[in-house]
């Protein structure tokens, strides 16, 4: 789907769109210009997505998560419009908030808009401690339905992901960077 055709090798109809998975941590900013740039190259839009995961124990007790979650997800949406719209992109941005587990969002939320590509920032965490933390982009680059490209936060590039090994490494413009 990367080359715009669907699987029966006719043109696929929805508009093109790259999706951005952004915590609002440092360096999301870096993400959201790598995305910026990847869209211009492709005559896209972006599609900035924050996942919300919560962890409730006492959930299996009928200790209701509801409306909870519902007002996370519409804070988490709020904080990331504000983000976007500081960030003054000079591509059309959409802002999605979802709940759950991260790459599990990222990965739907991928395939039901029919991403071209997927941009998150990469973490920096090498060793010992990636292996505390689980490696939210490793799993999606493993099930995305479109190729997934890493910020690497403060040097202008991103590295495209194929099933969890950094391969192309693309150079952000620096009109895109500029903002980050």
């Amino acid at each position: 789907m990367e080359d715009g055709t669907d699987l029966e090798g006719g043109a696929d109809p929805r508009p093109k769109k790259v999706l951005v998975a952004l915590d609002l941590g440092p360096g999301s900013g870096a993400a959201l210009a790598v995305a910026c740039d990847l869209a211009r190259r492709r005559e896209a839009s972006v599609v900035a997505l924050r996942a919300v995961h919560l962890n409730i124990v006492g959930e299996e007790r009928g200790i209701p998560r509801t409306r909870l979650a519902a007002e996370l997800v519409g804070q988490a949406s709020e904080e990331l419009r504000q983000f976007v719209e500081n960030a003054r992109p000079d591509v059309a941005v959409e802002t999605l908030a979802r709940e759950g587990r991260p790459a599990n969002v990222i990965v739907s939320t991928a395939r039901e808009i029919g991403a071209a590509a997927i941009v998150m920032r990469w973490h920096g965490l090498r060793g010992w401690r990636s292996w505390l933390h689980r490696n939210t982009a490793s799993r999606v680059s493993k099930e995305a339905p479109c190729p997934v490209w890493l910020a690497v936060p403060g040097t202008g590039r991103a590295s495209r992901l194929d099933g969890g090994l950094g391969m192309s490494v693309i150079e952000v413009s620096s009109r895109a960077v500029a903002h980050a």
